[in-house]
């Protein structure tokens, strides 16, 4: 009954160019937008009896990236023609205010925590141990990262007994910061066309799983 519903405002910025004949044309856009009471996933207590999520409203969250693409007609002809088409674009998202909610841990090393991207990826960091009789035995004097920064939960503290250790912020889980796409395109003959399409993402973390089989190990 207490959910509501989410209310967002959004600046784009954005510009279509070309020049040499539209030989070459350039899109680029900029965007802004943050959404108040944002609707978040969490889970439902145990206690209740039943597994699953539940909607929840929490302060508000922003986003900011930019999308761009640029298309070249390298080779123009009656015989012969390639045309290369590039695009790519950037997405951040940070949780600004957890409207009084505190942190909401999701599928295991997931959470939402204010001051980072949504469901970022969250554990202790293991950077020393001891063998106890060998290469692949057990181990000992095992440390953690003590984290830093102004909420001592960045990497790069003093190491400290992994019992004391704070949960630190590894990076995003959901979805890539960045994509890009590459798709060349060749005709001959205006009657055999050949395309063909490269695509790269990054910025996110995956396997997490890896992660809490590590923490389960030491």
């Amino acid at each position: 009954p207490s959910l509501g519903p989410e209310r967002s405002s959004e600046l784009e910025i954005g510009f279509d160019a070309a020049a040499f004949e539209d030989r070459i044309g350039l899109e680029f856009t900029w965007y802004s937008k943050k959404t108040q009471d944002a609707i978040i996933d969490r889970p439902v207590a145990p206690s209740l009896g039943y597994p699953g999520f539940q909607f929840a409203n929490i302060g508000q969250v922003s986003n900011l990236g930019m999308d761009m693409s640029m298309n070249l007609a390298v080779i123009e002809g009656d015989q012969l023609s390639a045309d290369l088409n590039i695009s790519g674009g950037t997405t951040y998202s940070r949780i600004d205010d957890m409207g009084g909610l505190g942190e909401i841990a999701v599928r295991r090393t997931r959470r939402h925590v204010e001051g980072y991207p949504l469901a970022s990826q969250f554990e202790k960091r293991v950077v020393s141990a001891d063998w106890v009789t060998g290469p692949g035995g057990a181990v000992t004097n095992v440390m953690c990262d003590g984290g830093t920064g102004e909420d001592g939960r960045r990497m790069g503290g003093d190491p400290v007994p992994c019992a004391q250790a704070p949960l630190v912020w590894w990076g995003r889980q959901s979805e890539p910061t960045w994509t890009m796409q590459a798709s060349p395109t060749v005709t001959l003959r205006q009657n055999l066309r050949l395309s063909a399409l490269f695509y790269a993402q990054g910025g996110n973390m995956v396997g997490s799983d890896a992660l809490h089989n590590a923490e389960i190990a030491w």
